[in-house]
């Protein structure tokens, strides 16, 4: 295996977490050439890339935090230090939010050049934020089913064990 590929599994783990999310830079990047191009060309690119930045951490972090914890009550520990040592979960966020940016950038330029529905980066900023904070709640409920469903199994473990459920039986 080549030496940088070594380097790389020995970064920390929120800088490799960092570097998966990194995947929807491009999509930011370009979603603000389009759609507010004053902001483009008013600033520098310093000043851009930390704005994409910005947006990357407020777009991801939360859906990380609860498909983090949907992954910790649906498998065991053993399992779950196997699956967050490949990210999977943050893997899955940045390509769920590359398919949104891509299908609201495509959605967007489409209805403004060829239908001059003049809409402007905050309409995408909202719309993009409100699908995400849609799939947050949508983990946040599913979060909360797989719960109640391991600590209901885990209770009827317990009451059998304990004999309790025989008591119930008869």
């Amino acid at each position: 295996m080549p030496d940088y590929i070594n380097s790389l599994k020995e970064l920390p783990k929120g800088i490799k977490l960092f570097a998966v999310q990194f995947l929807s830079f491009p999509f930011w990047y370009i979603s603000l050439y389009l759609f507010n191009n004053d902001f483009f060309r008013a600033n520098t690119f310093v000043t851009i890339v930390m704005f994409c930045l910005c947006l990357i951490a407020t777009s991801s972090i939360p859906v990380m935090n609860e498909m983090h914890k949907c992954l910790e009550y649906s498998y065991t520990k053993q399992r779950i230090k196997k699956i967050t040592e490949k990210y999977f979960f943050s893997l899955g966020v940045a390509i769920f939010q590359g398919i949104i940016s891509s299908i609201l950038i495509f959605t967007f330029y489409t209805l403004r050049k060829f239908y001059a529905v003049n809409l402007d980066y905050y309409a995408y900023l909202v719309s993009f934020y409100l699908i995400t904070f849609i799939y947050y709640i949508y983990l946040m409920i599913a979060n909360k089913k797989l719960r109640e469903k391991i600590l209901t199994r885990q209770a009827a473990i317990l009451s059998k064990n304990l004999g309790f459920a025989d008591e119930e039986e008869e």
